[in-house]
């Protein structure tokens, strides 16, 4: 089995300008951002917030297609992503 040799932490550095930007065009605030290992699969977890409006399942998903052709170029393994 291959270890895996990059840093959750450093991924979270460099995924956050790139998520913080996206958001911002989708007037959303990303409360957290959390890049986990759970039963032997990564998550990408992103929590949003809006000051205009409550959040709705559209700006979860349009967040995610915003997200969706910088993340697997920036992320280098499998991972699920979910916004909320």
């Amino acid at each position: 089995m291959k270890k895996e040799t990059f840093s959750p932490k450093k991924i979270i550095e460099t995924i956050s300008p790139v998520i913080e930007s996206v958001a911002a065009r989708l007037k959303l605030i990303p409360l957290e951002i959390a890049f986990v290992k759970e039963g032997g699969r990564w998550f990408l977890r992103i929590f949003i917030y809006s000051a205009d409006h409550s959040i709705s399942h559209k700006d979860c998903e349009d967040l995610t297609r915003g997200l969706d052709e910088y993340l697997d170029e920036l992320i280098p393994v499998n991972y699920y992503l979910e916004v909320s």
